[in-house]
């Protein structure tokens, strides 16, 4: 259960930097 929550926090991560660097590329 534990090894879920560290690879669904990774996943998280991954989006908040595909989702910022989509940010910066609209300014």
């Amino acid at each position: 259960m534990n090894l879920f929550l560290r690879f669904l926090y990774h996943n998280l991560h991954i989006a908040r930097l595909i989702v910022g660097q989509r940010l910066q590329c609209l300014n």
